[in-house]
């Protein structure tokens, strides 16, 4: 009777799996320190369009129309009428504050 050698385990596999979610992750948290690095360094917050909107809105409540009116720029209406006429509509049911 010949006793057949016991198969030998096959060879582990690469772990490219886990290599590409390091690099992954990697990458995420020096986009993350880069972005917030640069937050810190800035000296004025970020411009939001939120303002504008919520100006068009207050001078349409105030019948001033549909219309800016900052220092910089007189009663132009340069922003897409839809948000402004929602947030007059929220604001004349709900009041500007929340």
């Amino acid at each position: 009777m010949t006793t057949e050698p016991e198969p030998t385990p096959p060879p582990e596999p690469e772990k490219k799996e886990t290599k590409w979610v390091t690099y992954l992750a990697v990458i995420l948290i020096a986009a993350f320190v880069l972005r917030y690095a640069y937050v810190l360094q800035i000296e004025t917050p970020p411009f939001s369009d939120m303002a504008d909107y919520e100006t068009m809105a207050l001078n349409l409540l105030d019948g001033q129309g549909l219309v800016m009116n900052t220092p910089h720029m007189v009663y132009k209406a340069y922003r897409p009428p839809l948000y402004p006429l929602f947030i007059a509509a929220s604001y004349k049911l709900f009041g500007p504050e929340p």
